[in-house]
């Protein structure tokens, strides 16, 4: 850990009020990929706990180009939405979370909220604070009233009212696409049935540092384009998981 340490300070000055404990805890709250490597104990006398991971390690000569890329991507993500509205597009922000019935579920769906506004600028947002995946979009939210969330517009049904009557182009943005459906077809009949959808925008930077560009043209065209968005899915994700601000 300390070898690690060493080098990711090597590339960043985030960190340079971190001592090496406060690293491995930084590591822990933000769930990197390494601490899945299974664990191989160590017993010796002199350290009873010691123990190891196998882990693999990017080669030195390509660190320099990993480190830029990752950093370049929130920045070129934000870029992107500053260009669609500069072109007049209405950036739309929509949050989902599974069923909830207690105030940390509440709060997850809330931090969504400012993830949304923080990494990609959304003019304004909706919200389903207890829908499953799978459940089609014009079935949510019939009873829910809005909910008590700042910057927040409306419900799923509020955000079907905008999709149907607005003549302004609209780019929806979503964290992860579960975060939107599970349902390939009913995604497409979202883009199907509101013409002025014109572009949906996933944010997967907390998880595989990529942002994923759907166009209605090509989600009508090519259905295969939405395939991601389809019921086997991986395990779930953090979606109020935050990023680091450069």
């Amino acid at each position: 850990m300390k070898d690690v340490f060493a080098i990711v300070m090597h590339y960043t000055n985030l960190l340079d009020k971190y001592n090496l404990q406060q690293f491995k805890g930084y590591c822990s709250n933000v769930e990197l990929a390494y601490q899945k490597c299974p664990i191989v104990r160590k017993r010796k006398r002199a350290d009873p706990n010691n123990f190891r991971r196998n882990v693999l390690m990017l080669r030195e000569e390509h660190r320099e180009h990993a480190a830029k890329t990752a950093l370049e991507v929130l920045e070129n993500h934000q870029q992107q939405m500053l260009d669609l509205k500069n072109t007049g597009y209405n950036a739309t922000g929509y949050a989902r979370s599974s069923p909830c019935s207690t105030t940390e579920d509440m709060d997850d769906i809330i931090k969504m909220v400012d993830n949304l506004r923080e990494r990609s600028h959304v003019d304004q947002l909706f919200v389903s604070a207890g829908s499953q995946a799978r459940k089609r979009m014009a079935n949510r939210d019939k009873a829910a009233k809005n909910p008590k969330i700042d910057h927040v517009a409306g419900t799923t049904q509020d955000l079907l009212d905008l999709l149907r009557t607005t003549t302004t182009n609209v780019c929806l943005v979503v964290i992860d696409f579960l975060g939107l459906s599970t349902n390939a077809d009913d995604v497409l009949d979202l883009f199907r049935l509101h013409p002025f959808l014109k572009k949906s925008v996933v944010d997967c930077i907390p998880f595989n540092n990529k942002t994923y560009t759907i166009d209605r043209e090509d989600a009508l065209d090519s259905p295969s384009v939405i395939s991601q968005f389809r019921e086997a899915r991986p395990a779930p994700r953090q979606r109020s998981k935050k990023t680091i601000s450069y």
